[in-house]
């Protein structure tokens, strides 16, 4: 039986989320940090109700809010073909308009230099034991600058 996170079944960003979950609630407690699941694929009628009742395009997949502050992350597959969408630099723009701190990351590294560009800080160390998938997630360009695409 094949595992729901593994490589072969795509799904690099979502096991990259739960990693990026964990290490934010243990190196970051005085972060409140929180999913926002609005991918996946939805009915007409469920997609129009989801509309209907707040759902935006583009929510960055993780909203972060700490003492004085507040960012999104944005998280993309470790590999240079992961994009962000119209929708989703359009939520960048306006978020940052808002004060908001933003930052689109393809690993874990990415995530803490993004946290510490912030002002947060952490005695943390992200560990070095990690498995194949890991170590080559901290070792793919980590940080996004914003800068809208050509």
């Amino acid at each position: 039986m094949a595992n729901d996170l593994s490589p072969k079944r795509g799904n690099q960003e979502q096991k990259l989320q739960i990693g990026v979950i964990n290490y934010i609630r243990m190196a970051f407690p005085d972060v409140l940090v929180f999913a926002v699941p609005n991918g996946g694929k939805r009915s007409m009628i469920e997609a129009a109700l989801l509309k209907k009742t707040g759902v935006l395009a583009g929510v960055s997949d993780l909203l972060l809010f700490w003492q004085g502050g507040y960012g999104a992350i944005e998280l993309k597959r470790p590999d240079k073909k992961a994009v962000m969408s119209d929708t989703q630099w359009a939520f960048a723009e306006e978020w940052q308009k808002r004060g908001g701190k933003f930052a689109c990351c393809n690993s874990l590294d990415g995530v803490e230099a993004a946290l510490k560009s912030w002002g947060l800080g952490t005695r943390y160390k992200t560990p070095l034991h990690l498995d194949a998938t890991g170590r080559q997630m901290l070792q793919q360009v980590v940080m996004h600058e914003m800068m809208r695409r050509d």
